[in-house]
C-alpha cells in the first residue's frame, strides 16, 4: 500500500541505501548529531518521552528538531518502509555501483520480508530504545504488516 500510493504522487518508496544516507545527513556517528543519547529526544519521539510518560501513539511530523540537512522524523516516531527486501547483510548491495539499489526481490517467496528503519515511538521489537534508533538499524517484517507503528514517506529522483 506504501508503494501503490507513493506512486499515485509520481514518487517511489526510498531504497534502504537512500533512506540510511538521508538520515545520516553527512555523519558517520549513530545519529546525525553525533553518538551522545542524551540529546536524541530533541529529535526523536521514542521510548522515553512517550510510553515512558503514560503518552501512546505517533505524533504530529516535524515537532523534533531536523537534522543538518532538514528532514525531519529520521529517527523515532513510526519506522518507516523503504522498497527493498530484507537480506541479513545489505552492505555489499550500497557499496557496489550495480547493485546500490539493494534487494528488489523476496528471498523467500512464502514469506517475503520487506525492510523498515528509523525506530519508533515505542515498544515493537524494542523499537524505541536509543540503540534502536541509530542510523544504521534495519527492521524486517513480512510485507503484509500492519501497524501503528510502521509508516512511510515517499522520494523523488530529482531530473538532472
Amino acid at each position: 500500500n506504501a508503494e501503490y500510493y507513493c506512486n499515485s504522487q509520481n514518487k517511489r518508496l526510498p531504497t534502504e541505501a537512500e533512506w540510511e544516507y538521508s538520515a545520516r545527513a553527512g555523519s558517520y556517528e549513530k545519529y546525525s548529531f553525533g553518538n551522545n543519547i542524551y540529546l536524541l529526544e530533541k529529535y526523536a519521539w521514542l521510548k522515553s518521552n512517550t510510553v515512558d510518560k503514560g503518552v501512546w501513539g505517533a505524533k504530529e511530523v516535524s515537532v523534533k528538531l531536523p537534522n543538518v540537512w532538514g528532514l525531519h522524523d529520521m529517527y523515532g516516531n513510526v519506522m518507516e518502509w523503504v522498497q527493498n527486501y530484507y537480506t541479513a547483510d545489505y552492505v555489499p548491495y550500497i557499496r557496489e555501483p550495480d547493485l546500490h539499489n539493494g534487494i528488489n526481490f523476496p528471498i523467500e517467496k512464502e514469506y517475503p520480508l520487506r525492510v523498515a528503519r528509523g525506530g519508533a515511538w515505542g515498544g515493537l521489537d524494542d523499537s524505541g530504545e536509543p540503540e534502536d534508533l541509530r542510523s544504521s538499524k534495519r527492521y524486517a517484517f513480512t510485507e503484509w504488516t500492519r501497524s501503528f507503528q510502521i509508516g512511510f514517506r515517499c522520494a523523488m529522483d530529482i531530473p538532472m
